[in-house]
């Protein structure tokens, strides 16, 4: 009996325990997707049918994150077989539909790439952001934001040696990058995995939202020291001002927030602090040749202005968008001569309409609200965006596009039917004690 017992016993416990096993190994795959997910925004290198050919089609080339993305929809189709994920999934896709399927439309090569990209990552998008709401995965996702931002450090000194032709016969540095000269300051800059130096410096900055999150919800300071160093080095080489400024503007954060709020006994330290720090940094050659010994900076400043004026001007003159070929060419002739209007929000309005703006606005706001520990890295990461946004015609660049659709997804996701999206994983709320 004892024997007939205990055989019983283990075909009872077989099933249970193959269930442990798998969901044990789900649950690696998806911190490991996580980590990796994380680590292509940053270390975005271009996997063929890149190079000047591409870009004169209208493209920039076959990226690392277009493969994951691809994969990641296979992912999602998989994740929406139950039968309460199936409407939230269809109303999701009748709005990205709704948003950026009609420009994938456009006779302009340029604009019709850019909307399947948007196309795509939305959906992956979706699935990312489900995974992300446990916060194991959460917190693998920010490792892989940090460790790809310093895998992208040693491109830039590549790039600064008699290697660079090298990286883009590797891919690591596609073949339409541009490099500038400062006449003036005697300084080069380099854009290492982007095509400008701009974008570099701001792709970046997107690893200052998981510096932050562990520095105010897990209270680590390594992570902050680490992107820190990493945007330092890469405004060395990229000598952006927005991308240096987009992330330290985030990383203060966690210095500033004491038990949910900002301390105004800290907010005052750090001001002391900070003030001490741009004296000393002023010291530095190639931070004072950037921020103050460049001649171009007033007129720099006027031109900004000059096309964001412009630009509101067209994006209000066409409210449901336009090629991007067309918008430029308005733009340029509304300020001069400078054809990007120097702001992410202009150009998301003016190419693909101001529905798609207003939505993407109110992403932002509902981001904004923080309750449990996902909600503080989305509201972290769509400040960066914005402050980003603010300094650059970012959203054609591949990893703000991803990062769009990431606040996009996030914002659906609170909607009370985006809900069903969720994977059921016990979740912390936010302990500020």
């Amino acid at each position: 009996m004892r024997f007939s017992s205990a055989v019983g016993n283990a075909f009872r416990k077989a099933p249970t325990e193959r269930f442990s096993v798998t969901r044990h190994w789900t649950s690696l795959l998806r911190l490991d997707l996580a980590f990796f997910f994380g680590f292509c925004i940053q270390f975005n290198i271009l996997l063929g049918g890149g190079g000047e050919r591409a870009s004169a089609t209208g493209g920039y080339g076959y990226r690392l994150m277009d493969f994951v993305c691809l994969g990641v929809v296979g992912l999602l189709g998989f994740y929406s077989l139950a039968p309460r994920r199936i409407l939230p999934l269809i109303l999701y896709g009748l709005i990205i539909g709704v948003l950026f399927v009609p420009s994938s439309f456009s006779p302009d090569p340029r604009t019709a790439i850019l909307a399947y990209h948007y196309i795509l990552y939305s959906f992956s998008a979706l699935y990312i952001v489900a995974i992300l709401d446990d916060n194991r995965a959460l917190e693998s996702f920010c490792w892989g934001l940090i460790i790809g931002l310093l895998a992208t450090v040693p491109i830039f000194v590549l790039q600064d040696s008699a290697y660079s032709s090298k990286l883009i016969e590797w891919g690591l540095t596609p073949g339409y990058t541009q490099v500038f000269a400062s006449n003036d300051v005697g300084f080069l800059r380099y854009s290492g995995l982007s095509g400008h130096p701009n974008e570099a410096g701001h792709v970046a900055a997107l690893s200052a939202a998981a510096g932050a999150y562990f520095g105010v919800v897990r209270r680590r300071i390594l992570p902050v020291v680490l992107v820190s160093a990493g945007l330092l080095a890469i405004f060395y080489y990229t000598r952006s001002r927005g991308g240096l400024i987009a992330g330290g503007a985030i990383l203060i954060l966690p210095f500033l927030v004491s038990r949910g709020r900002i301390s105004l006994l800290r907010f005052a330290v750090m001001l002391a602090v900070l003030v001490v720090t741009l004296i000393v940094l002023s010291q530095v050659d190639f931070i004072a040749s950037r921020f103050g010994a460049d001649a171009n900076a007033a007129n720099n400043m006027s031109d900004r202005l000059d096309s964001i004026l412009s630009g509101l001007q067209v994006m209000f003159s066409n409210p449901l968008g336009m090629p991007i070929l067309e918008f430029i060419s308005y733009v340029a002739a509304g300020s001069g001569g400078v054809e990007s209007p120097h702001n992410g929000f202009i150009f998301l309005g003016g190419v693909f309409g101001l529905p798609t703006l207003c939505i993407f606005l109110i992403s932002c706001a509902v981001n904004l609200r923080a309750r449990t520990e996902t909600d503080i890295f989305f509201a972290l990461l769509t400040l960066q965006v914005t402050i980003s946004l603010l300094f650059e015609q970012l959203p054609e660049s591949y990893s703000y596009a991803l990062a769009v659709c990431l606040i996009g997804a996030r914002a659906f996701m609170r909607t009370p039917l985006g809900k069903n999206l969720k994977l059921h994983v016990p979740h912390r709320s936010v302990n500020w004690t």
